[in-house]
C-alpha cells in the first residue's frame, strides 16, 4: 500500500530517518494537531513531525518541530500510542502548588520537594542543579521523583541551586519550578 493511503502510524513511519531521529519522530493525528499543548511544541498540523526538545539559555525546555510528511489522519490510528509522552492526547496542563524551598545545612544532608499535579496523566520529575549564579543548569542523576535527597554536601556545594522539570505522562510541555539554594553553615 502507498504511504499516502496507509492510516497506520507505525507503518507509515518514513523510511529514510536516521536511528536517532527515529526515536524523535512522533505521529500526530488532526485533532492532536488542535491541542494547545502542542501547538506550544511547534506542531501545526495532522502528520509525522521530528520533535526535537533542547534547553535554552535559562535551561527551560524548548522544542524545533519539523514537518516530515503531511497526513490527515484521526485519532486512535494504530500506532499513535507510542508518542503520548510528546504529543498529547488532550490537553494538558502542569501545576506546581509547592515549591522548592531553600536549606541550610551542616552535616552535609538536605532535601528539596515540590508538589505538582497534572490535569491528565501523572506528573514526571528532573531534578536539576546549577553550581553557581552563571553556572547552567544540569540534571541530577537519577534524581527522577518528587523530593531530592542530598548527602555528603561539603561547603564547596554552598550556594549550589536546586530546581525540579516537571512534566506528565501523557505529553505536557514541561515547566520548571523555581529555584531553591542550599547553604552550608555551621
Amino acid at each position: 500500500m502507498p504511504l499516502w493511503g496507509n492510516t497506520d502510524a507505525t507503518e507509515s513511519k518514513p523510511k529514510y530517518l536516521t536511528t536517532a531521529d527515529k526515536a524523535k519522530a512522533v505521529f500526530v493525528s488532526r485533532e492532536e494537531a488542535l491541542l494547545t499543548t502542542n501547538k506550544s511544541k511547534g506542531i501545526l498540523g495532522a502528520g509525522w513531525w521530528l520533535v526535537d526538545e533542547y534547553k535554552g539559555s535559562n535551561g527551560e525546555s524548548r522544542y524545533k518541530s519539523e514537518l516530515l510528511i503531511a497526513m490527515s489522519v484521526a485519532n486512535a490510528t494504530s500506532g499513535d500510542a507510542a508518542d503520548d509522552t510528546i504529543v498529547a492526547d488532550t490537553e494538558v496542563s502542569i501545576t506546581i502548588s509547592v515549591q522548592p524551598a531553600n536549606q541550610t545545612t551542616s552535616s552535609g544532608g538536605a532535601t528539596f520537594g515540590v508538589t505538582a499535579t497534572s490535569s491528565t496523566g501523572s506528573p514526571t520529575y528532573q531534578w536539576q542543579k546549577r553550581a553557581s549564579a552563571t553556572a547552567r543548569w544540569a540534571n541530577v542523576a537519577s534524581a527522577t521523583n518528587a523530593t531530592l535527597a542530598l548527602t555528603g554536601q561539603v561547603s564547596a556545594d554552598s550556594a549550589s541551586q536546586y530546581r525540579v522539570v516537571v512534566s506528565s505522562t501523557t505529553g505536557a510541555v514541561k515547566v520548571n519550578s523555581d529555584a531553591a539554594t542550599l547553604t552550608f553553615g555551621t
